[in-house]
């Protein structure tokens, strides 16, 4: 429901108990105080957001470069979404802010069926974590840097191959 509808039905709730408790309608000045009540917060938060973030960029962009500043991971999905498409399953770690942009199949929640602690748990162990990502049909899996830590040593050379990474992330594909 729009914020200008809640203040309004607020007002009118408003109105009708003070009506049935006082059996008077209240002031005009009582209810523009009390809409004013209700309406504060909301703009009050609206400032607030503005101040600790910039406004929502217009261009295409500009809201690249905003996502890839205020969102962790969002580099790297950019990139998987360059050179796969939507033709991709990703298991991820620490990224279920990306869903929503994702245009393929990113898997990866902090709990559920494909929560990231099995992920997590079987990075020291690469025929696990190979079984782990695979059983999904994953071909990439995505990692914050201080995670993917464990791929980078030779253990699991042959079966996953760095393919991206930058300040945040690294992308991995499972070898075929």
């Amino acid at each position: 429901m729009p914020p200008d509808r809640c203040t309004c039905s607020r007002s009118s709730l408003f109105s009708w108990c003070w009506r049935r408790l006082r059996g008077v309608a209240p002031s005009s000045l009582a209810s523009g105080l009390l809409a004013l009540g209700l309406a504060l917060p909301g703009v009050a938060y609206g400032g607030f957001y503005l101040a600790q973030r910039r406004a929502i960029p217009d261009t295409p962009q500009e809201r690249v470069a905003y996502l890839a500043e205020t969102q962790p991971g969002y580099r790297a999905l950019r990139w998987l979404e360059r050179h796969e498409r939507h033709r991709y399953v990703a298991r991820c770690v620490a990224c279920e802010q990306l869903h929503g942009f994702a245009r393929g199949r990113l898997l990866g929640e902090v709990v559920g069926p494909w929560g990231y602690q099995s992920v997590v748990d079987d990075l020291d162990d690469p025929p696990a974590l190979e079984r782990e990502v695979r059983r999904d049909g994953a071909r990439f899996l995505l990692l914050p840097r201080a995670a993917a830590s464990a791929l980078r040593t030779p253990a699991p050379r042959g079966r996953f191959a760095r393919v991206y990474a930058d300040a945040d992330y690294e992308i991995w594909r499972v070898a075929p």
